[in-house]
């Protein structure tokens, strides 16, 4: 049980950290500013974190991503205790790619009204930035969903998560473990169904950086699996009309990417 707290630690040490720096990213804001009452500074604070969203949570993971580099280097631990030992290979990025995509978009459609919220505020902040300098806010989105966050996300619940759990517990449980906390930190965007959905997905990471022993790889994954972001409300007025087609092509995808996965296990275990 002490290897379980340890890892529900990092993920609760996560979410203060995530806390911590929105406070203190606001309190610069509201003191650089000149407010004429408080509810004004409440106001136009809400206003702030909405317009930089995208901008406040890379700066959060990036943040996160160094502190746990600092946290290793201080307790002279070795970092590829967690970021793998193994370098990617690219037949399997792609191959898990493919798959993790193909549910992600699958489940992406399935709960597109759940999606629209979070589709609208990442949009809105997109086009804040887009004001400053044309192109600017895509840039931001990319980095920060195609590259960043995959890898905190990763470096959180698959690395720091699983190798804390250790040899107490069997990869089935840490895969288990690990998709169920990956869950429920997505189940604000949706409640039970993106829980649900979180979970799954997240266990696929687990199999897949347990797999390949490759943190790399599994956010590569991860990057994957964040490309229906961009797809769906770019071509929405495409998709939306043949949903039923595609979310059936999407689950056919996948059901046989998951064949072809036990398929080679099975090959490995004779």
């Amino acid at each position: 049980m002490k290897s379980l707290a340890k890892a529900v630690g990092w993920v609760i040490f996560y979410f203060l950290f995530q806390f911590a720096v929105l406070l203190a990213v606001l309190f610069v804001y509201v003191r650089s500013s000149d407010f004429s009452s408080a509810e004004l500074a409440s106001q136009m604070g809400t206003e702030f974190i909405s317009d930089n969203q995208l901008g406040i949570y890379l700066l959060i993971n990036l943040l996160f991503i160094a502190v746990v580099r600092l946290i290793f280097r201080i307790r002279k631990r070795p970092f590829d205790d967690i970021s793998g030992k193994t370098s990617p290979d690219i037949s399997r990025v792609i191959k898990y790619s493919v798959g993790v995509f193909s549910f992600s978009a699958f489940f992406y459609l399935c709960t597109y009204s759940m999606q629209l919220e979070g589709v609208a505020a990442i949009e809105r902040s997109r086009n804040y930035y887009s004001q400053y300098f044309n192109g600017l806010g895509w840039i931001v989105q990319v980095v920060m969903l195609l590259a960043v966050t995959p890898f905190a996300e990763e470096l959180l619940n698959r690395g720091l998560v699983i190798s804390e759990l250790g040899d107490k517990f069997s990869n089935t449980v840490k895969i288990i473990i690990s998709g169920i906390i990956f869950g429920f930190s997505h189940g604000a965007a949706g409640g039970l169904p993106m829980i649900l959905g979180g979970t799954v997905i997240g266990a696929l990471f687990a199999y897949i950086y347990i797999k390949t022993d490759s943190l790399i790889t599994a956010a590569a994954v991860h990057s994957a699996a964040n490309l229906p972001d961009f797809i769906y409300p770019l071509f929405n007025e495409y998709i939306i009309p043949y949903k039923t087609v595609i979310i059936i092509c999407l689950l056919t995808v996948f059901l046989f990417s998951v064949l072809s996965e036990y398929v080679e296990y099975r090959k490995n275990i004779k």
